[in-house]
C-alpha cells in the first residue's frame, strides 16, 4: 500500500515538472513578447503624435487596436506644457537663475474633452508627451495582476 501511495506521489510531482515548470516559462516568455511590442507601439505613439503636433482619436484608437490582443489595457495620455507665462520668481538659493518657467499638465480627462471638442488635442513646441500603458489582466507571469505598475511606456517632446 505504501509502495502504491509513493509511485502516485511521485507521478503527480513528476507531472508538475513536466508540465508546470515549462507553462510558466512559457507564459513568461509570451508576456515579454507581448510586453516588448506594446513598448514599440506607445513609443511609436509618442513619436508619431509629436511630429504631427496633435493627438487624435484614430490615433489613440490605432495605438490600442495595435497592442497584443491577448491582455486589457488602459491607455494613460499626460501632456505637459511649458507655460512660459507663470510666475517668475528669483531663486534665493541661486542668486544668478532670474526665474523658472513651470509646467502645466493636460491628462487624459483633458486630452478626451480636446478631443470631442476640436476634433484632436493640439499640441505645441516643447510640449511633453508620455502614454503608459497598464496590463488590466493577471497573467501567470504577473500573478498578483497588479495594475500599479506600468506595461508601457514612453516619452517625447514636440520641436
Amino acid at each position: 500500500m505504501n509502495s502504491d501511495f509513493s509511485i502516485i506521489i511521485a507521478l503527480i510531482i513528476a507531472v508538475v515538472l513536466l508540465v508546470g515548470v515549462p507553462l510558466a516559462f512559457t507564459a513568461q516568455q509570451v508576456d515579454k513578447m507581448s510586453q516588448d511590442v506594446s513598448e514599440t507601439e506607445v513609443s511609436n505613439f509618442v513619436n508619431d503624435a509629436a511630429k504631427k503636433w496633435e493627438i487624435t482619436q484614430e490615433d489613440i484608437d490605432h495605438l490600442k487596436m495595435r497592442l497584443p490582443s491577448q491582455n486589457n489595457y488602459v491607455v494613460e495620455i499626460e501632456v505637459w506644457r511649458l507655460d512660459e507665462n507663470s510666475e517668475k520668481k528669483a531663486s534665493i538659493t541661486n542668486s544668478k537663475k532670474n526665474g523658472e518657467n513651470g509646467y502645466v499638465g493636460y491628462f487624459q480627462k483633458d486630452i478626451d474633452e480636446g478631443i470631442r471638442l476640436y476634433g484632436s488635442f493640439k499640441l505645441e513646441k516643447d510640449d511633453t508627451i508620455k502614454a503608459t500603458v497598464y496590463n488590466t489582466n493577471p497573467t501567470m507571469a504577473q500573478p498578483n495582476g497588479d495594475i500599479t505598475t506600468n506595461y508601457a511606456s514612453a516619452t517625447a517632446t514636440v520641436y
